[in-house]
């Protein structure tokens, strides 16, 4: 994005794009500057810091809202939005209104994302037309990377990108695909999350102008990073979601109009859902998306607003952490760090205990993103950080952006690696799997492939002991637990088209099961472990009260888009 905006926006002033970034801080001064780039985590460290140097904004525009909205990073950013705005001066011209922009491909309920994001008035814009998708799927009796060399030993492309749902996935591929190609000369790359800054900027570079390249990655390429022109995209698995399928299928062929796709697929399930895929994809139908106000992000919120105040010597109380706040945050929030002792009271000032006051100098406070807990993986001949990992990888090849390395021991401060692109081809290091909540198929999703077989998924129906109800993973999990709190069934299995070990002989429909999911959501006998599941990974989760601990995770189930969906459903029940 700054390479575009500078070319776009620069011929009369050369800094008139700046960056303000964990990588990049260029932004030390904003007269005559036109654009400010800055990640969430960024932008709210800045804002405290240094308000007075965004006093002058106009406007934010958030690209690729679609990996913001639902998640503690989107909550995040809408805090830092409303302090920035709260502290704008007025401008010459009353007509100049402070805007929000936020473009996304891949959103669904995009009124209500519009409210949430921009207020009342904000309105949606529909721009552009869908591009046409050519996609092949390949039914593969073999391990994937042979397939995929075959045909790329066919074809007469000059850049790949090839796309895996899990990080050990992509690793698996890499390194088969390497085996598999040999001495052809195609230069192989690996971009995922854990990788060092450093690397991942060397693949993107080398993508971006190399004249030919395989770059396997899982969804940190799903975003619009620029790496050039891409000729096809490979999908080693179908995606969990309509949106990563988008997203993933858009980043090829972006010059010539089409979407060039090679789909492996390892069973008749796995061709059926790419089918499913293709179908929402066409017909426009995208994933539930579930915002809501997590405890977790105010606490971040407020602790920052409060080691700034102590920082600048300032006796700030809980109505002025409120007003700093732009109003979006409430007094309970400040008394639960103070039962937890995470903040305590001077008179009537609040200050944070002396260990929170240390992570704020060291600027840990700014960010709600889960730690992993790695270890750095350092490149023991260049002293590089080339990637993240725990201690699984003390022995192992690791594949690590543009090299092949192998891992060589490890100490409290990192794994240690060397060059291994000559070793003997031996055990693959293993790599940490991401955090998440419940990872399944969405209703949409699962909808699409009941249509796709010719089935009406509006119509539940009944096989035994299953109920198909074609509702996802997560809505079924929610049915499941509502069956159990009224006493209908104690042991019902939740599977993403239907739940089984429901005795045969209780009549359940629609409607009834919305009654008492609503019973349930009410009287909140939804119990925690099973609230927990959909709760995403933010990183001062843990230091809440276990009240509102459990706060968050109640208010995670998408209890709203639930009701609406069966609102959807037919009363009536096939056998």
């Amino acid at each position: 994005m700054h390479s575009r905006l500078t070319e776009y926006f620069c011929e009369t002033s050369a800094e008139s794009v700046q960056r303000y970034t964990g990588d990049h801080h260029d932004f030390r001064n904003p007269k005559q500057r036109f654009t400010l780039l800055a990640t969430p985590e960024a932008l709210d460290s800045l804002q405290l810091m240094h308000p007075d140097m965004l006093r002058h904004i106009r406007a934010v525009i958030c690209d690729e809202l679609h990996l913001l909205h639902g998640t503690p990073r989107g909550q995040q950013l809408r805090h830092v939005i409303a302090r920035i705005k709260s502290r704008t001066s007025p401008p010459p011209d009353h007509r100049d209104n402070f805007q929000f922009v936020g473009m996304t491909a891949t959103l669904e309920d995009q009124a209500n994302a519009a409210a949430l994001w921009g207020g009342k008035d904000c309105v949606t814009i529909s721009a552009g037309e869908p591009r046409p998708i050519d996609l092949e799927i390949f039914d593969v009796a073999t391990v994937e990377a042979r397939c995929v060399a075959e045909k790329i030993r066919e074809c007469d492309h000059h850049k790949y990108l090839v796309f895996a749902n899990t990080r050990n996935q992509a690793h698996e591929f890499v390194s088969e695909l390497d085996h598999e190609l040999g001495t052809s000369g195609w230069p192989l790359f690996m971009h995922i999350g854990i990788i060092g800054r450093a690397e991942r900027e060397r693949v993107e570079h080398e993508m971006k102008y190399g004249t030919r390249g395989i770059c396997v990655a899982t969804s940190t390429l799903e975003v619009g990073i620029d790496i050039g022109d891409v000729d096809v995209v490979v999908l080693l698995k179908p995606p969990m979601s309509i949106s990563s399928f988008l997203q993933r299928i858009g980043r090829g062929n972006r010059r010539t109009g089409e979407c060039r796709v090679w789909a492996l697929a390892r069973s008749g399930n796995d061709r059926q859902m790419y089918e499913a895929l293709v179908r929402c994809a066409r017909s426009g139908v995208m994933d539930d998306a579930h915002d809501f106000s997590r405890p977790s992000v105010e606490f971040q919120q407020a602790a920052s607003i409060i080691w700034a105040g102590v920082r600048a010597g300032q006796n700030i109380d809980i109505a002025e952490v409120i007003r700093r706040s732009g109003s979006t945050l409430e007094a309970k929030t400040i008394y639960d760090m103070l039962t937890t002792g995470v903040a305590r009271e001077i008179g009537k000032a609040i200050v944070l205990n002396d260990e929170w006051m240390d992570l704020g100098d060291l600027r840990r406070l700014h960010s709600t993103i889960a730690s992993t807990g790695g270890l750095p993986i350092i490149d023991i001949e260049s002293g590089e950080v080339i990637a993240t990992g725990d201690r699984d990888l003390t022995v192992g090849r690791l594949y690590a952006g543009s090299r092949v390395s192998v891992t060589a021991g490890a100490d409290d401060k990192g794994v240690y690696a060397k060059p291994g692109q000559n070793q003997p081809k031996g055990p693959l290091a293993k790599l940490p799997a991401a955090r998440r909540g419940i990872v399944g198929l969405s209703r949409q999703l699962v909808w699409a492939t009941a249509e796709a077989s010719g089935v009406d998924p509006a119509i539940w129906c009944r096989s035994g002991a299953k109920l198909y109800t074609w509702g996802g993973d997560k809505f079924n999990v929610i049915i499941a637990e509502a069956l159990r709190c009224g006493k209908i069934t104690s042991d019902a299995k939740p599977y993403s088209d239907h739940i089984d070990n429901i005795p045969p002989s209780l009549s359940i429909t629609p409607s009834s099961v919305k009654r008492l999911v609503e019973d349930m959501h009410q009287r909140s006998l939804l119990r925690y472990g099973v609230a927990k599941k959909f709760r995403q990974p933010s990183q001062f989760l843990s230091v809440l009260s276990p009240q509102r601990q459990r706060d968050e995770a109640l208010q995670s189930v998408p209890f709203s888009s639930l009701y609406r969906w069966l609102g959807s459903c037919k009363e009536q029940i096939a056998p």
